[in-house]
């Protein structure tokens, strides 16, 4: 659980769960994790309160071909109305390598192919006058290649540096892309309880984000002070309680 404030396409204080099931047997790994965000909000591209819900899962397997490197299939959905999401699909395969695995020190590099598909929240911004005639986006699906990395730094005995990445470029069009950073700090108060402390990097840049940047261009010329803003980087900013067992 975590309390966070953001800024960028959404300005709000807002609460956040998140569940994350590891199960092992032999050589294969399975990772489940899904993740919920609610809060009422200002939207800066409509410039009205709304509620916003961003939610996601996922799930992957990995199996231990060596001590350091791991083959990965998976997939993973999430819904986003801070980025206009309506759904997005990814499923992947690849290989991840243990870059540097020491007693303090652990840094993971992942490299996947991905099959995507998008739909997006045409109608929801459709919703209000000023985006009446706003052009409906078509859905988009494309092949991706997608990196990620993680960090893990413990750097005292109960406190601990992680970080996460996961950039994602789509093939159809290399124009479109997206990318998430998260970088915490880990506070241990016992075995199973630590308290959190972390910051969140969410870019991203697709057709439907390219369409409504065009439209408030084309609105810009005829109501230079009535146009609103569409952002393709959002950040949060959380604090919260972690629990392991």
């Amino acid at each position: 659980y975590s309390y966070s404030e953001s800024s960028g396409n959404v300005k709000a204080e807002a609460h956040r769960g998140s569940l994350e099931l590891t199960l092992r047997k032999g050589l294969i790994t399975s990772i489940t994790q899904y993740g919920i965000n609610d809060r009422e909000t200002n939207k800066q591209v409509k410039g009205k309160d709304v509620i916003i819900k961003d939610q996601d899962f996922r799930q992957g397997f990995r199996l231990s071909l060596t001590e350091k490197l791991d083959a990965v299939v998976g997939g993973f959905w999430e819904r986003s109305s801070t980025k206009y999401l309506e759904d997005r699909f990814v499923y992947y395969g690849g290989v991840r390598f243990m870059a540097v695995d020491s007693p303090n020190l652990d840094i993971m590099l992942g490299l996947f192919y991905a099959e995507t598909s998008t739909t997006f929240m045409n109608s929801e911004m459709q919703s209000t006058p000023k985006y009446k005639n706003f052009p409906s986006v078509e859905d988009y699906d494309s092949n991706a290649i997608r990196l990620s990395q993680r960090l893990s730094w413990k750097m005292t005995p109960t406190v601990t540096l992680v970080g996460t990445g996961d950039y994602m470029v789509f093939l159809d069009n290399t124009d479109y892309y997206f990318w998430k950073l998260k970088t915490g700090l880990n506070f241990k108060f016992s075995k199973n309880i630590s308290f959190v402390v972390s910051y969140f990097i969410n870019y991203d840049y697709n057709p439907f984000i390219e369409a409504v940047q065009d439209y408030l261009d084309k609105r810009r010329t005829i109501l230079p002070a009535n146009t609103g803003n569409i952002y393709r980087r959002d950040t949060i900013l959380s604090f919260g309680f972690k629990l392991t067992f």
